[in-house]
């Protein structure tokens, strides 16, 4: 006589007798209602922590056989921390902190309402930074560094960029993270994350050459630059480096004349040029290379030299007798000889003749 409930709702319990040889026959009705039963939902696996960003399947299964009980589905109460859940009972770990994770059905026919809940909690997950701007730059050069992270519901915190020395030298701008070279070499470079309230921080690590760079080569004076025959000036080379202020070359400067060579010569190391004959020269300045640059493009200046002043000298006697003979002679101050010297008398109460010789006789 021992009844069990398989679905709620109403049924009749009949007992009879057949009787026996005292009694007759008998029975009885009576209407039974099967109410709806509990259930109970279970939710697996057991885990109740998780890492910001990271993604945690959980199932709820009830004690409802025959695949009753009703639809079960799921949802996340916000704590100190935040989630997302999927229908199918994926949980998106979002904000570091506490939220909870609920399992209910409404029941069925048969079944009861029901609840399951968990309290997760959410701690600062990892971030991994990766730079992603090139390696190398030149002296004078500058380099805008750039990384990726791999923080994903917030931005990871606050960067902050720096350098270890290493063989060259560089400096960076701790905010905006731009790097200028300025000496050959190789310098270590750190990104760093402070992390936030969902990320722990992070630091990622960059060696970076620096190259060479080339400075630009210019002569003073500035052109026109006119000289005269017999004259001198000084043409100086300067070198600027590609960065301002940064550290000049030592290669060694040094000056020829490469157009119009027979008008002038110049002192290879200082510069100095002495015209010698009137035209045009193209005088050059060359830089050699050191650690830290490349040779620059040679510059080049013309200067233009003009005839030069010249004075005479009569270096002969001044006096002779009558009836007498002189020579005349005559020096200059011009390099190499000022032209031809011709010669003329002027009477002034004497008489004399001067023949193509530069003979005078005196009358």
């Amino acid at each position: 006589g021992l009844i069990s409930g398989l679905h709620a709702g109403s049924v009749v319990l009949r007992a009879s007798t057949a009787g026996n040889s005292d009694y007759t026959a008998a029975s009885v009705t009576q209407t039974i209602t099967i109410n709806r039963g509990p259930q109970t939902l279970t939710v697996s696996p057991s885990t109740n922590v998780m890492l910001a960003s990271s993604t945690l399947a959980l199932t709820a299964t009830t004690s409802a056989t025959g695949g009753r009980g009703g639809l079960i589905t799921y949802g996340i109460i916000n704590g100190t921390g935040s989630a997302t859940v999927t229908s199918g009972g994926m949980i998106t770990a979002i904000g570091a902190g506490t939220v909870t994770f609920m399992a209910s059905t409404l029941g069925d026919s048969d079944y009861t309402p029901a609840s399951s809940s968990r309290l997760i909690t959410i701690s600062k997950g990892p971030q991994t930074l990766t730079i992603t701007s090139l390696s190398a730059t030149v002296v004078g050069g500058t380099l805008a560094v750039s990384y990726t992270t791999t923080a994903t519901v917030s931005n990871g915190g606050a960067v902050s960029y720096h350098l270890v020395s290493g063989s060259g030298s560089a400096t960076i701008d701790a905010v905006s993270g731009m790097l200028t070279g300025t000496r050959a070499g190789t310098v270590q470079l750190e990104v760093t994350s402070q992390g936030d309230t969902n990320y722990n921080g992070a630091t990622a690590v960059q060696t970076i050459t620096i190259g060479r760079g080339t400075p630009t080569l210019s002569l003073l004076p500035l052109p026109p630059v006119q000289i005269s025959v017999g004259e001198t000036t000084v043409v100086t080379a300067v070198s600027m480096p590609p960065l301002l202020g940064g550290i000049p070359s030592s290669g060694a400067i040094t000056y020829s004349i490469i157009s119009g060579d027979a008008s002038a010569t110049i002192n290879p190391n200082t510069g100095l040029v002495t015209a010698t004959a009137a035209g045009d020269i193209v005088v050059q300045a060359t830089q050699s290379a050191d650690v830290n640059y490349y040779s620059p493009i040679p510059s080049s200046l013309t200067i233009s030299i003009s005839k030069g002043a010249q004075r005479l000298m009569i270096t002969s006697a001044n006096i002779m007798s009558l009836g007498g003979l002189l020579t005349v002679t005559t020096s200059s101050t011009a390099l190499g000889g000022g032209g031809s010297v011709s010669y003329t008398l002027i009477s002034i109460g004497g008489i004399a003749t001067i023949d193509t010789s530069n003979l005078i006789s005196a009358i």
